[in-house]
């Protein structure tokens, strides 16, 4: 009788935390403050030179809806928009939070598309960066859902991000070796 009791205990005390536990592991999207973009990718790289070295925050976004195309595309550096004889524009910190993308698709014929992408210049990047992804929901289309290549990186931190019905998870490329 007595293991029976404990047995219990155990089953209880597992629904009353696992439920709890749960709740906090997946993304905290607040979407009340997100602004809708639809049918259109959101692009972001350094414009100016106040950029150079500057953080990069994306955030509240919600965008759906696109066909051969990316949902938001980053580029860390702009090496055409850097006068001639100073180093690359390029981002120290990206952060990308509270975003949903969702229903991001390719008609064929070898279009490349992605719900997020963030890509650098390798190793000709005059700096490294950090990127941090947080309370991020990707679902429902059958583009990458997720593309970081091609930067020179510091740290990578995913924070509570979800892919659903996609081709694939989030997915980190090397280049030059390097991530």
């Amino acid at each position: 009788m007595r293991l029976t009791k404990l047995i219990g205990i155990g089953i209880f005390s597992l629904f009353v935390v696992a439920p709890a536990q749960a709740a906090v592991l997946g993304p905290q999207l607040n979407r009340s403050i997100m602004k809708d973009i639809v049918g259109q990718t959101a692009r972001f790289r350094p414009w100016t030179k106040a950029d150079d070295g500057g953080t990069l925050v994306v955030q509240n976004l919600r965008i759906s809806d696109i066909i051969d195309g990316k949902g938001i595309d980053i580029s860390l550096s702009s090496p055409d928009r850097t006068p001639a004889g100073q180093n690359i524009w390029t981002y120290s910190k990206v952060v990308v939070r509270n975003v949903e993308v969702m229903k991001i698709n390719r008609s064929g014929g070898g279009i490349h598309n992605d719900f997020l992408m963030v890509d650098g210049l390798g190793l000709k990047s005059p700096r490294w960066t950090d990127l941090v992804i947080e309370d991020a929901y990707f679902h429902d289309g059958n583009a990458l859902s997720t593309l970081i290549h091609a930067g020179k990186f510091n740290s990578i931190t995913l924070r509570r991000v979800r892919v659903d019905n996609t081709t694939t998870a989030v997915q980190i490329a090397s280049v030059d070796g390097l991530i």
